[in-house]
């Protein structure tokens, strides 16, 4: 009950010392720190109290703005404290305890601006002799620093090809903070000049590859040799029996150079075969002479055929029949011949031919092409030719044997 009574004569004695003399015993200190913290974020500051002469009770109440920052608790640290919106202590003996005795937890407001808002106690202190003891008080701080909301950022040194630059990022809030960022080198952009490709008349050049922005060369390019000719022959003719040719001279298609020149080729020899002019018969000589292929030229003209020799007692049947290009005949097995004439062509039933109407010849017409397939209209005829030939052959070896 005594402890009681003193508690609760120190209390009346703290609100009426205003009132009355009372005499000191002795001081001490106390210190709040300092703290920061951020708009909405909640932040713990300790109070410790050094040079304690001796106390009996305490009374500690913050003082702080309560437009920054509101008091959500008070921790008791190292005495046996009663705490709400203020902090108290007593004791039926003085305690000379120093070092942290309180935490005031805050929560600074939401709508806090940046800046320092101060935090400090009043104290009301007696000794177990109910004399008053005074505590000189340091007052702390609690610095609201800013919830940085930074803008896009603008860049205050460009970056080059090969050095760096510099970004610097804002806070939009007003609070004047800033940071920056490097920003790279943005290395050189290569772009390729003087380049030339090479032909077979003059050198080419890879090109030099530079930086498009600073231009500086990267590295320098290199000739590229000339390319070959692309050969070709012109001029070319082949050499016939009638005139010379020429191998043609090699030139380059490209810029036109001879390369090698041509030379010439003698005429070819005539392609001589033999022609029948008139065809020599048991009766009279024939005539022939030879003739070139290609040119149509002519040498050995009226070189003579003898006349076909015959048989004594022989009588020719005129039972074969003969025809080229241009005639047709009558012939006896023993090579005589009679009756040759030129043939009467007419259109023959296969398209592009045309057929003598007398010996049943076929040729292409002119400029017409000459048909793909055999044509059998005159199998019939030529079986028919051949089987009389065929008698005629027989009756004259027979005539024979019998003369014999």
């Amino acid at each position: 009950m005594k402890k009681l009574l003193k508690f609760v004569l120190a209390l009346a004695m703290c609100a009426t010392m205003m009132s009355m003399t009372v005499f000191a015993a002795g001081s001490g200190s106390m210190a709040v720190e300092s703290k920061t913290a951020q708009a909405g974020q909640t932040v713990s500051v300790d109070v410790s109290i050094t040079g304690n002469p001796g106390v009996a009770a305490f009374i500690v109440v913050p003082e702080y703005d309560s437009n920054v920052l509101t008091l959500d608790s008070i921790t008791g640290s190292g005495l046996s404290w009663t705490t709400g919106k203020a902090a108290s202590w007593s004791d039926a003996a003085n305690t000379t305890y120093t070092g942290k005795i309180l935490t005031l937890n805050f929560t600074v407001n939401a709508n806090a601006a940046p800046g320092a808002t101060s935090v400090s106690v009043t104290v009301d202190a007696s000794n177990y002799d109910e004399e008053l003891v005074s505590f000189s008080v340091s007052s702390g701080t609690v610095t609201i620093e800013c919830n940085h909301v930074y803008d896009q950022g603008s860049v205050t040194t460009p970056a080059t090809c090969e050095g760096t630059g510099v970004k610097t990022y804002e806070c939009t809030l007003g609070c004047g903070h800033s940071y920056t960022e490097v920003v790279p080198a943005t290395g050189h952009t290569e772009k390729t000049v003087g380049a030339k490709e090479a032909t077979c008349s003059a050198e080419g050049y890879t090109g030099d590859v530079i930086c498009s922005v600073c231009g500086t060369t990267i590295k320098k390019g290199s000739v590229i040799a000339k390319t070959a000719h692309t050969e070709k022959t012109v001029s070319a003719a082949t050499a016939t029996c009638s005139k010379e040719g020429y191998t043609g001279d090699v030139i380059c298609s490209v810029c036109g150079t001879t390369i090698k020149a041509g030379t010439v080729i003698p005429k070819t020899a005539h392609n001589y075969k033999w022609v029948i002019d008139k065809e020599a018969t048991a009766d009279a000589a024939g005539l022939k002479h030879e003739e070139c292929t290609a040119c149509g030229a002519k040498r050995n003209e009226g070189t003579v055929i003898p006349k076909k020799e015959v048989e004594t007692g022989h009588t020719c049947v005129y039972g074969g029949l003969g025809m080229d290009e241009q005639y047709h005949w009558t012939y006896c097995a023993c090579g005589a011949i009679e009756g040759k004439a030129p043939h009467n062509f007419v259109d023959a039933d296969t398209e592009g031919m045309v057929r003598c109407v007398d010996c049943g010849y076929e040729k292409a017409k002119a400029g017409a092409a000459a048909p793909t397939t055999g044509d059998d209209s005159n199998l019939a005829l030529w079986i028919g030719l051949m089987v009389v030939a065929a008698g005629t052959v027989t009756a004259v070896a027979y005539g024979k044997k019998k003369r014999m």
